[in-house]
């Protein structure tokens, strides 16, 4: 599909996505629900759209402090995250999520709990020292 993708023949491209999410309105769904956000209807233009977000030629002048989540069996981009991480030149901070754990694959479905107590820690942490004040209990995490 790549191939056929980059060979720019828009219409060709949009009837056979097209002829495959009319078979399966499982994979339609999902399709309808990802592509929303974007606002465009041809998949071909979809898809060359999103093939530009690429910082590879702009991570080394990334200066935000990036936290990066990286969980195991990541299906769509596996080893993007610690790519990223080790592109970056400026703070930075890998999560590393476990099969163990219960809070594997993309964005961690069944360890939310987790994925988002150590994004909030991280995030207390950041904002303990850009105050240099810590948190209310002066751990540098708020309890509750």
């Amino acid at each position: 599909m790549v191939d056929f993708l980059l060979s720019g023949d828009r219409a060709a491209f949009d009837r056979v996505i097209g002829d495959a999410l009319a078979q399966d309105g499982a994979l339609a769904a999902t399709w309808r629900r990802r592509a929303k956000a974007y606002g465009i209807d041809s998949p071909f233009d979809l898809l060359t759209e999103v093939s530009r977000y690429d910082v590879t030629s702009v991570v080394g002048r990334i200066t935000t402090p990036l936290l990066i989540t990286d969980p195991d069996g990541e299906p769509f981009w596996p080893g993007a995250s610690r790519e990223l991480y080790d592109a970056l030149t400026g703070p930075k901070h890998l999560v590393r999520f476990t099969e163990a754990e219960g809070a594997h694959l993309h964005c961690e479905p069944m360890g939310r709990a987790l994925f988002e107590q150590r994004v909030f820690d991280r995030l207390d942490d950041r904002l303990a020292a850009a105050d240099g004040a810590g948190s209310p209990n002066g751990s540098g995490r708020v309890t509750h």
